[in-house]
């Protein structure tokens, strides 16, 4: 990992998008047009820090990925994928 704290910045980020994804994003359509009436983030809460708990981060660097140049693999926002789930079997 060259930078510890952006790589932890993406997953932090990619947790709060999980969680917003579970308790404030609702896909709403008009019943007569079919209209979608929530498409936009001014017509949902969208998560801030102080709503969220802590998150602890453990991260594992691996060998270098010899398909790619210089090895290199990303980190995204893989944070995104398991928070939903996880929030959801809370509720």
């Amino acid at each position: 990992m060259i930078n510890h704290a952006i790589v932890h910045g993406q997953v932090r980020g990619g947790v709060a998008q999980g969680i917003g994804q579970a308790l404030f994003e609702r896909i709403m359509y008009d019943s007569a047009s079919g209209q979608l009436l929530t498409g936009s983030f001014l017509d949902y809460r969208l998560p801030r820090a102080a709503d969220l708990p802590p998150i602890a981060i453990d991260d594992h660097e691996d060998a270098p990925w010899p398909p790619i140049r210089f090895g290199v693999k990303g980190a995204g926002e893989g944070g995104a994928i398991g928070a939903p789930g996880a929030v959801a079997q809370c509720r």
